[in-house]
């Protein structure tokens, strides 16, 4: 398999008559699970953080662990975060 050629087309989230991204909200989350997710919405804007607002590790140390995991993660638009953190969970 040539996987240099790979690519994904996320043309089709680019259509404004779709609904919006809102809130993504997971514990325990395994880094190489939604590492690709939280670089785009990071280019598209959106905030991530754990459930304590508190951006998520970026340590060398943790990544270097066999299977780094983030306790929460937390990402999607901005103000949609923070509400989010304020409500009681």
């Amino acid at each position: 398999i040539d996987m240099v050629r790979a690519a994904v087309d996320i043309s089709h989230c680019t259509d404004p008559s779709l609904p919006p991204f809102e809130l993504f909200w997971r514990r325990q989350q395994k880094v190489w699970d939604g590492i690709a997710g939280l670089c785009l919405g990071t280019a598209a804007g959106l905030r991530h953080c754990d459930e304590d607002g508190k951006p998520l590790p970026q340590a060398p140390s943790f990544f270097s662990q066999a299977e780094p995991v983030f306790a929460s993660t937390i990402m999607g638009r901005p103000d949609v975060v923070s509400w989010f953190l304020d409500v009681p969970h």
